[in-house]
């Protein structure tokens, strides 16, 4: 007995040493640290603006991995370690198993439902940015934010503000000199290649291509290089080449280059947090909404029944217009909405917007009129600055994975100010959540499995593939979640992949996002999880 206790003593001092040693709260589902982000470009393909010489076949493979949107990156993982534990390799399999299951409890209504789709359709010119940008000359410069491009100094100081931020961003070149010379460097670069774009024409594209719809009705400026690059089952609606929309004479096509470096790219003395891209063009067709009138008369006045849904996206295009000439379009689309038939849902899909006066705009007087809204984190604290609106720290809903908390604070405050809107989709790196009006859960319904199809498709898109394995993807949200109002913590669990809460007036559905460890490109996230998401609830 003499000789039992001690060892007793010591075998309990051992025990709870290694206990002390063990690191306290350590997460089931651990933050990982690396991303190899690869050193090479997706498929090449022909830049003569010739439509015989536009490959149709690299297009419609870049259509089904990655397009384009304004400045989404949802789903680029600046966290990642192949060499993560077994445990954490079978819960992130799990969960992405869960949010497809809750994705497939119910099917798109793709046989019947009738969807139009406006205001931009462009050629996008993909390049490597630093390619570019050396072949155009352009320098690094310090300074503030231009709201738009006069020189290529201004296309320098832009892109430096942006990459030092890994922030993506959109810009419209003022003068025809300036696109001219970095359309000259674009003839230069061996990475460049051309692809059908714009946010309203790739949303066409999912809702056809990945999502099987028969109805869908496009309008934007669709000519010989963007038409055969559509699915058959879209119907396009545009104006001829030359007529004039507010003084300006359209083009059947615009160009629009996409200047996309990779995570770890080197430039004025910075390298990259993440990949992403910044985007100029002068396109001033889409600039005037050049498609409103013929997509809104083909909806109005359609012979076999009203739409269900028409969605609005390429609005922020009007920032290139003066002042006057916003307010007077801008008032012509509010307009449009207020004509349809109320059978007809409207989506505003928002994107980056330069100028102040023009988001304030669109916030005041197209937000009223519509019922959907989609948006990021980089346009949810400027368009809340917009409406007026404060009492939240703007800084919390700027990074990578934004506070879940202050978030939806913002969701709340701007449903509560807008009585017709009933439904944001927010997406973001790390997740989205989708707010709904408990007055409106009826015209809006299956929102589980909505948000689960926005969150599985950000990942497949990402990695241009539908096959992940544990070791292509990582979860960003960790810890517990709380909704604003809500002393209620959450966490994410396989078993429950989609978190659901509820006030008294409003209904949440949040899916985090499994982000890609290796992303083929930046390029159309947004638009894609915005579709796939609608695609769930029409």
């Amino acid at each position: 007995m003499d000789l039992v206790l001690p060892a007793f003593v010591a075998l309990w001092a051992l025990l709870w040493a290694l206990l002390e040693a063990r690191e306290p709260g350590a997460p089931i589902i651990h933050a990982v640290q690396e991303v190899h982000q690869p050193d090479k470009h997706v498929s090449d393909a022909a830049v003569a603006l010739d439509p015989a010489q536009v490959s149709s076949e690299s297009a419609s493979q870049h259509r089904r991995d990655i397009v384009h949107n304004d400045d989404d990156d949802d789903s680029k993982s600046d966290d990642s370690n192949h060499n993560s534990s077994g445990s954490d390799d079978n819960i992130r399999l799990a969960l992405l198993k869960n949010l497809r299951k809750t994705r497939d409890q119910v099917k798109p209504r793709s046989a019947d439902g009738k969807i139009a789709i406006g205001f931009n359709v462009c050629v996008d010119a993909v390049v490597d940015a630093l390619e570019l940008l050396q072949k155009s000359g352009v320098e690094p410069v310090q300074g503030k934010l231009p709201q738009s491009v006069t020189s290529l100094d201004d296309v320098g100081e832009i892109f430096t503000h942006l990459f030092e931020r890994a922030a993506g961003g959109e810009r419209f070149v003022e003068d025809d000199e300036t696109f001219a010379s970095l359309e000259d460097g674009l003839a230069q670069c061996d990475s460049r290649r051309l692809l059908l774009g714009g946010n309203a024409a790739i949303m066409a594209v999912v809702f056809a291509r990945d999502w099987n719809f028969k109805h869908i009705s496009l309008g934007g400026p669709i000519g010989p290089f963007a038409e055969p690059l559509l699915p058959a089952q879209v119907a396009t609606f545009s104006l001829d080449e030359g007529e004039d929309v507010l003084g300006v004479k359209t083009k059947a096509d615009e160009v629009h280059i996409i200047m996309e470096y990779k995570k770890g790219s080197k430039w004025a003395g910075s390298a990259a947090r993440r990949a992403n891209r910044f985007i100029v063009s002068r396109d001033l067709s889409n600039a005037v909404i050049a498609a409103l009138e013929p997509l809104m008369e083909h909806v109005r006045d359609a012979p076999d029944g009203p739409f269900d849904l028409l969605i609005a996206a390429g609005l922020h295009m009007l920032d290139a217009m003066e002042a006057d000439v916003q307010r007077k379009r801008v008032g012509e689309i509010a307009e449009s909405f207020r004509s349809l038939p109320a059978e007809t849902l409207i989506h505003f899909e928002l994107a980056a917007v330069g100028k102040p006066i023009l988001l304030e705009e669109l916030g005041t007087r197209i937000l009223p009129e519509v019922d959907s809204l989609g948006l990021n984190e980089q346009e949810i604290g400027a368009l809340y600055v917009a409406l007026g609106l404060d009492g939240v720290n703007l800084d919390a809903v700027t990074g990578l994975v934004p506070d879940v908390e202050a978030v939806t604070k913002i969701i709340t405050d701007i449903l509560a100010g807008a009585e017709r809107l009933g439904r944001i989709h927010f997406h973001c790196f790390g997740y989205h959540v989708l707010a709904l009006k408990k007055a409106s859960i009826d015209r809006w319904p299956h929102a589980t499995s909505s948000v689960a199809a926005g969150s599985v498709k950000a990942s497949e898109r990402a990695c241009a593939s539908a096959n992940l394995g544990a070791q292509d993807v990582t979860l960003q949200l960790h810890g517990p979640i709380r909704f604003a109002g809500s002393q209620r913590e959450y966490r994410v669990t396989p078993e429950s992949p989609v978190i659901e809460h509820e006030t008294e007036t409003l209904y949440f559905a949040l899916a985090p996002v499994l982000t890609c460890n290796e992303p083929v490109q930046t390029v159309g996230l947004g638009d894609s999880i915005s579709a796939s998401a609608l695609a769930y609830q029409i």
